[in-house]
């Protein structure tokens, strides 16, 4: 099972290394149109380090939001899902740790359906598994044990777009791996490529093909016009690709920004936590080199979403404090919002109807997701 995500990491660094190193840029950025329009208030918290273990997460990998406010968290570590109400109760978990029907064993990918439904993708227990949302296992929608789909994002009734790797051989001996982003109706080939990038395997640079183009890279969809948009990792640049749901490129959406250095605790911290990730993702017993060397500067795109109106949220990189760009989705710069109060860094969030959902993957404690509230009506377009 080690090449679950070995075939999937042997491409992970489609994006050639840059050839030399950029002056660092130590000033504060220029503001944007739109920098004060929002602000973001933390107003509660869901997570314990000890006590009641409904509470507790070991590894969050995938979480939704839905317009009411509940909210629904897959727990890598505990191998399970559990749904919590718009103020934080707990309301049930479904699944758990084994080997019998329904339950899981490494589940690397989560799935809210729009029909109330669950998918979790655990190649260890065959693939694609549903759940009801009473908690009933329902079976294995897609058989996946190998080449896994990595980040996906559910489209429409019955789709998914995801990261997926292709290894092929060209007119030479030398093997060429392909990165791409595509469109899944329950399949394990795509029907549309949005974005790919492709290189020649060397085994050696796997933790740094891995990091540069899985962890750097920054994706997401709107489920329900089926547009998808990229931020590739681009040395310093803040570019955020826009595409329909045929795979046409629709716009770029740019914007000027910084390089900001970080400091040898934060690479580190870096370092460390790509080498338990992909260690954890092979069972423990990879068979290549999980050490990396991570990229000097902050990344000026560090995560996107798309809220249930259709705007992109983008969260820059550089910020000290978190700041998201919140876009139209006709390219237009309406908003950014900041969340006072707290750090940036590995953040994830979910967004929609005046509600936020974040957690930091690497946190320095434990894990917690934070309830976050903002003013919905701010973001109409003029």
């Amino acid at each position: 099972m080690k090449w679950i995500i070995c075939s999937a990491a042997v491409a992970l660094g489609l994006l050639s290394l840059s050839c030399g190193d950029p002056e660092p840029v130590s000033e504060e950025p220029a503001a944007v149109p739109g920098s004060s329009d929002l602000v973001l208030t933390v107003v509660d918290s869901v997570g314990a380090e000890m006590g009641d273990s409904t509470y507790m997460f070991g590894a969050i990998a995938g979480m939704s939001l839905r317009s009411d406010g509940s909210f629904s968290v897959m727990d890598r570590v505990m191998c399970n899902i559990r749904l919590f109400d718009e103020q934080g109760s707990h309301l049930r978990t479904i699944s758990r740790p084994g080997e019998g029907p329904g339950e899981l064993t490494n589940p690397l990918a989560f799935f809210a359906w729009r029909d109330g439904s669950f998918g979790v993708l655990d190649p260890w227990r065959g693939g694609i598994h549903r759940f009801s949302e009473d908690g009933e296992w329902l079976g294995i929608d897609l058989d996946v044990t190998m080449n896994v789909h990595l980040d996906p994002v559910v489209v429409g009734d019955s789709s998914f777009a995801a990261l997926r790797v292709r290894e092929n051989v060209g007119e030479s001996d030398q093997p060429i791996v392909r990165m791409f982003i595509g469109l899944f109706p329950m399949t394990f080939e795509p029907t549309v490529e949005y974005w790919y990038e492709e290189v020649p395997f060397e085994p050696l640079e796997m933790a740094n093909w891995a990091l540069r183009v899985y962890f750097y890279l920054n994706w997401t969809a709107d489920p329900v016009s089926g547009r998808v948009y990229v931020a590739p990792f681009r040395e310093g640049e803040y570019v955020v690709r826009c595409l329909d749901s045929s795979g046409e490129l629709i716009r770029e959406l740019t914007l000027e920004t910084l390089l900001i250095e970080r400091d040898e605790f934060e690479i580190q911290v870096e370092r460390d936590y790509v080498a338990q990730f992909l260690t954890s993702a092979e069972g423990g017993d990879p068979i290549y080199s999980v050490e990396c060397e991570p990229w000097a500067y902050r990344l000026p795109v560090s995560e996107i979403r798309v809220d249930d109106a259709g705007n992109l949220w983008v969260l820059r990189g550089i910020e000290d404090t978190p700041r998201f760009d919140i876009w139209s989705p006709d390219g237009e710069l309406i908003a950014a919002g900041e969340l006072p109060g707290m750090e940036n860094g590995d953040i994830r969030f979910r967004v929609g109807g005046g509600r936020m959902l974040l957690y930091y993957e690497n946190p320095l404690d434990y894990q917690k997701i934070y309830l976050v509230e903002y003013e919905e009506e701010l973001l109409a377009s003029p």
